[in-house]
């Protein structure tokens, strides 16, 4: 499952499209009790999900991970 702000943010992209769920869920293929739950926030998405929501809303979908920090600092000189 996708981490929360991902959603949120993929929901706040749909409402700006002017589509309506019904659309969303027709273009996707998805059912719309599936779309209508994610865009109300009683369910989360898969990846694969994400992916055909935002290229029905014209989106790519990029995720990025968090690399862990560095045991030195940007002077190059080791972190106590």
């Amino acid at each position: 499952m996708l981490n929360s702000s991902v959603s949120v943010t993929l929901q706040m992209i749909a409402r700006r499209s002017n589509k309506s769920l019904y659309a969303i869920a027709q273009e996707s293929g998805l059912s719309q009790s599936t779309v209508t739950r994610w865009y109300n926030g009683e369910s989360n998405i898969s990846l694969e999900t994400a992916e055909l929501i935002a290229d029905v809303l014209g989106n790519d979908l990029i995720l990025l991970e968090r690399k862990p920090k560095h045991a030195y600092s940007r002077s190059g000189s080791k972190r106590q």
